[in-house]
C-alpha cells in the first residue's frame, strides 16, 4: 500500500504533465508548431547595379530582363506576413508603376504600390520602397517552394524614365 504523500504526488505529477500536453512525445513536435520561422528572398539587383528600365505599358508582357526568384525549402503552416521590397530609381517613379507577384501557384498578386514612402538608399543606387502583402492574397502554404516573379510596368506616359534596380521578398509563418 501507498502513503497519501505518494499517492498525492503522483497526483501533482500526473496534472503537471497533462497541462504540458501529456509526456508521451519528448516535446518537440509542439515547438515546431508554435515557433514563427521566416522564408525570404534576399535582395538580388537585376541586370548589374543600374537595374532595368520599367516598359510603359497597358499589359504585363515581362521585362527584357529575368526577375525571377526562388524560394527552397519553405515548410509553413501558417503564414503571418509578407512583405516585397523594391529598389527604383528615381524614387518619383513610384506613383505611376503598379506592379505584381506570381507565386508558384501561377496565380498573379497584385502589390499596391500606391501612397509608399520612400525608405534607404538602396545599396547600388535607387531607393527601397517596403509594401506589405496580406497573407490571405497569397497561395496556400503548400505552395510557397519554387519560383517567385515580380512583374512591374509604369501605367503612364509622361517621359519619367523609371528602373528596376532590385527586390526582395520574406513570408514570416509557423512550421
Amino acid at each position: 500500500m501507498r502513503s497519501p504523500f505518494w499517492t498525492a504526488a503522483m497526483l501533482g505529477m500526473t496534472c503537471l504533465m497533462a497541462g504540458c500536453g501529456g509526456g508521451g512525445s519528448n516535446g518537440d513536435e509542439a515547438i515546431a508548431q508554435t515557433t514563427a520561422t521566416t522564408c525570404s528572398i534576399p535582395l538580388s539587383y537585376v541586370s548589374g547595379s543600374s537595374g532595368v528600365d520599367i516598359p510603359e505599358s497597358n499589359d504585363w508582357s515581362p521585362l527584357v530582363t529575368d526577375v525571377s526568384r526562388r524560394i527552397t525549402d519553405c515548410n509553413l503552416r501558417t503564414i503571418q506576413s509578407v512583405r516585397v521590397e523594391l529598389c527604383l530609381s528615381p524614387s518619383g517613379i513610384i506613383q505611376e508603376l503598379e506592379a505584381r507577384l506570381l507565386p508558384p501557384n501561377g496565380n498573379a498578386i497584385l502589390v499596391n504600390l500606391q501612397s509608399k514612402s520612400p525608405g534607404a538608399a538602396c545599396l547600388t543606387g535607387g531607393t527601397l520602397f517596403s509594401i506589405d502583402i496580406l497573407p490571405s492574397d497569397l497561395p496556400s502554404a503548400t505552395t510557397l517552394t519554387g519560383d517567385w516573379r515580380l512583374f512591374v510596368r509604369d501605367v503612364t506616359t509622361n517621359n519619367i524614365n523609371g528602373y528596376f534596380v532590385g527586390w526582395s521578398f520574406t513570408m514570416t509563418g509557423l512550421k
